[in-house]
């Protein structure tokens, strides 16, 4: 009985691997009405599930480690580096400038995070201990399967054919994965692997899906046009073309290869070719959107991200400034020679550079354990494939290495995203796994008992039939377990919360302010450690007073007034954790909150006491986290007229002026502080000047020129009584 349990529970285990590998990269949930939103929900279900389904199929695998009265595992050579990995992310969040965000990731991205990393670990340890040679295979159909989904969908968006009925999916960029470079860096991968699995085939219709999928997989690289890709693409090519006459030697093999070659050609030609795309690819696209090309999202350019990487390492070298931080680090040390491009107002969440991200966010530790895991998973397989004979009647191990090159090289243009990191691991088991079924050094079955601490607590035993002790399966499955339980209490709270906030921002978009601020309250009691959910609270209180400041002057309004003020700004308080006790999950070190709270003080100043002092304080905070920002410091320039500071407000627009010298705000609110001063009329005619030549056509335009003729009047008369007739921010 207890033997057909274990089997029971060993299906279940392989079944559970195979849909997570499936379900995961194509979850959607249709509830938000925004692409950014929907993009963020996406990637909060695809977290929760992974990381539960982890979690539950780990603790599955232990019990059956108690039934069994034995643990068993697979020995490989990355075993003790991932989990060194794992500890290193853990002693990261623990002195991380932000655990919580490093614990549950950074709100929109989530990935990585140390339950990211941990889900991960857990993934691997049981999938490469349970799945056997067909489940592998049953593994690897279903990632591609999922990709290949992912694919049709985006050449349907693509050319106007909106299959699916949810609104943000009528889009021709919309996908429900992190984003369209994500989609292309996994396609460029999963195509070798779409290929190994065809040539490993002997049955004509495998060979045949194969094949097609890897086609149908590059069709969204020609579409989204992305450089790491191509290069991640390139990279598996080079290293299948090197050890190709260890594989080729079948004349229908090669056959094969060459047909899907030539199709593969004769696209990238047809899209990549100006004249070609304009007369067949552009008149089968519907709608008015004619583009070739989807647009990519901006992504941090390489020279600023290693910058970046540099001055985060030379403040916390070893173990970074904590798991998902990025956001953080590039506010707190992007460099100034960002402010000359087109995307200096831009806040990258990501590094765009898996080892950027690295070292940023958990130092060289993190970084050395990374490329230890990645040399020790190819050392084995590069070494299999280019000196064992066997590598002819298995392929697959060929192209599992040139998916695995692809990721190296790809590497330095992506960050490792949830669905990225699921499949590398997937690629670690199936490699693992392989090498394990011929019998390849270092990789091998063992049992593992519990002894003596003097013994070393755990000794590995050769493998046993029956089993004789379960302690170390009720030491794993006791733990597991509570962990299970803890995150599915904490996860529902989350997900509810998260819920909940999705419909405030629906409502928000059909401006329904209190519908609104009644969900954000239920989302902030029901999981408060979100700091978008008490900073959002905090802006529509504000909105909302405003709203109300404009209706009748009575008693009743007056007092809601004073309420949604005092609201806004204790929601404000708790988001950044200013003059008021911690909130577990709220952000002292995320900018937004301090520029949120600012907004909702500043909206005070003049009329309530201590606003004045407390807005300096806020925008004070916002310039501490993101030094190179040119509008806190105009923003700050505005308070200090507001409070008749001028030298003061001088000194920062100054300050604006020198980040961003070709933005018109900034010089345009200095000129209003130099007509304060009787002496610097003439510098501020310059400022105008200098505003108007920078503004585009249109009714700033005509406005600051007409204070600029006005100014020169009163300097060829009396400039002493020029007045300022200041409308910050033209």
């Amino acid at each position: 009985m207890r033997e057909q349990y274990s089997r029971i529970i060993s299906q279940i285990i392989n079944f559970g691997i195979i849909a997570i590998i499936f379900i995961v990269p194509l979850l959607f949930i249709p509830l938000p009405q925004n692409a950014n939103d929907a993009r963020v929900f996406t990637e909060f279900n695809k977290g929760l599930l992974f990381i539960f389904g982890s979690l539950a199929l780990f603790s599955l695998w232990t019990f059956k480690m108690v039934l069994e009265k034995k643990v068993t595992i697979i020995r490989t050579p990355i075993d003790i580096p991932l989990i060194a990995f794992l500890l290193i992310y853990a002693l990261s969040t623990i002195f991380s400038i932000d655990p919580f965000v490093s614990v549950a990731g950074y709100y929109g991205i989530f990935h990585p995070s140390l339950l990211g990393v941990f889900a991960l670990v857990l993934f691997y340890f049981t999938a490469v201990s349970n799945l056997n040679r067909r489940t592998r295979a049953l593994a690897l159909w279903s990632m591609v399967a999922s990709i290949v989904l992912l694919s049709i969908i985006n050449i349907f968006n693509f050319f106007g054919l909106h299959t699916i009925p949810y609104k943000i999916a009528q889009t021709r960029d919309w996908i429900p994965i992190l984003s369209l470079g994500t989609l292309s860096f996994i396609n460029a991968l999963v195509i070798p692997v779409s290929v190994g699995l065809a040539l490993s085939s002997k049955i004509l219709w495998q060979r045949v899906l194969g094949f097609g999928f890897a086609i149908i997989l590059l069709i969204p690289i020609l579409i989204i046009n992305v450089l790491g890709a191509w290069l991640a693409l390139i990279a598996a090519l080079a290293t299948f073309l090197i050890f190709a006459p260890n594989v080729l030697q079948d004349k229908e093999t090669r056959l094969h290869i060459l047909i899907a070659s030539g199709i593969a050609i004769i696209l990238a030609i047809i899209f990549l070719t100006p004249a070609l795309s304009d007369n067949i690819v552009k008149p089968l696209i519907n709608g008015e959107n004619k583009s070739k090309n989807l647009q990519a999202e901006p992504a941090l350019s390489l020279d600023s991200g290693w910058k970046i990487a540099a001055n985060a390492a030379s403040k916390r070298p070893f173990l970074g400034s904590g798991p998902a931080t990025f956001p953080f680090v590039f506010t707190r040390y992007s460099p100034l020679s960002l402010n000359q491009t087109q995307n200096w107002n831009v806040r990258f969440e990501q590094a765009s550079n898996e080892y950027i991200n690295l070292i940023s966010t958990v130092g060289f530790a993190g970084l050395a354990l990374f490329l230890i895991i990645l040399f020790l998973i190819l050392r084995p397989l590069f070494q299999f494939v280019s000196k064992s004979s066997t590598i002819r009647e298995n392929p697959l191990l060929l192209l599992l290495l040139s998916s695995l090159s692809g990721f190296v090289v790809g590497s330095l243009f992506f960050d490792t995203s949830l669905i990225i990191g699921i499949f590398l691991m997937l690629l670690a088991v199936s490699i693992f796994g392989a090498l394990f079924d011929f019998g390849a050094k270092g990789v091998e079955k063992i049992n593992l008992k519990l002894v003596s601490l003097n013994s070393g607590a755990i000794k590995t035993f050769s493998d046993e039939k029956e089993g004789t002790n379960n302690t170390l399966g009720f030491a794993l499955l006791i733990p597991s377990t509570v962990v299970m339980a803890l995150l599915a209490y904490f996860g529902t709270q989350a997900y509810r919360a998260e819920v909940f906030y999705q419909k405030a921002l629906q409502k928000a978009s059909e401006n329904k302010g209190l519908e609104t601020r009644d969900l954000l309250e239920k989302a902030t009691n029901t999981f408060p450690h979100r700091d978008i959910y008490h900073r959002t609270l905090s802006i529509v209180d504000l909105k909302l007073a405003v709203n109300l400041s404009s209706q009748e002057a009575n008693e009743q309004n007056k007092k809601n007034l004073e309420t949604l003020l005092s609201q806004a700004v204790s929601e404000g308080k708790i988001a950044s954790g200013y003059q008021t006790p911690r909130t577990w999950g709220t952000s002292s070190e995320n900018v937004v909150n301090w520029e949120s709270l600012s907004t909702v003080y500043t909206s005070l100043v003049g009329s309530v006491k201590g606003a004045d002092d407390n807005t300096i304080r806020t925008y004070s905070m916002a310039i501490e986290k993101f030094p190179r920002n040119p509008l806190f410091y105009e923003a700050l320039a505005g308070v200090y007229l507001k409070i008749n500071q001028t030298e003061n407000a001088i000194r920062a627009a100054e300050r604006a002026v020198t980040l961003k010298p070709d933005l018109a705000s900034p010089h345009y609110t200095l000129a209003q502080a130099y007509r304060k001063k009787e002496d610097r009329g003439q510098d501020a005619a310059i400022q105008l000047q200098v505003a108007l030549n920078l503004l585009p056509e249109g009714s700033d335009k005509d406005r600051v020129k007409s204070e600029l003729e006005e100014l020169k009047k009163g300097l060829k008369t009396k400039p002493s009584e020029t007045t300022s007739s200041a409308k910050p921010n033209p």
